[in-house]
Parts: structure tokens; sequence; C-alpha cells
């Protein structure tokens, strides 16, 4: 089974943590959370894909909001 390698340095390394909270958060599937997380590894940093994926569920929690 693959697992997320965490490739955030120092005082960032929260964001991994909070990162598969929010993978959980959004009920993405775990093979497609490593996806992501390489994806991320080869474009982008830590950060920019927390900011991502808030992004996401901040959408995920209007759309609900509108539907009640």
């Amino acid at each position: 089974m693959n697992c997320l390698k965490c490739t955030c340095t120092g005082e960032n390394r929260h964001i991994c943590n909070d990162l598969i909270i929010l993978f959980n958060k959004l009920n993405i599937p775990h093979q497609e959370q490593i996806i992501l997380w390489e994806m991320m590894n080869k474009t982008t940093d830590c950060m920019s894909l927390k900011n991502i994926v808030l992004s996401l569920q901040n959408k995920k929690t209007k759309r609900k909001k509108i539907k009640t």
C-alpha cells in the first residue's frame, strides 16, 4: 500500500496533517489522495495544495448551505 510522503520542512510540517484531514473531510478516496500528493510534489508545494483543497472544501460547504 502506498503512503503519502511529506515533503514539507521545518515549521510547515503541520500542513501535511492538515491536508490529510481535508482530504478525508472531502471524502477523497485514499488512492486519489496519493495521486494528488504525487502531482503536488512534482508541480507545487504543500501550502499551495492546502489552499486548493481548502478552496474545494469552501465550495462544498457553500453548496450545502444553498441546498438547505
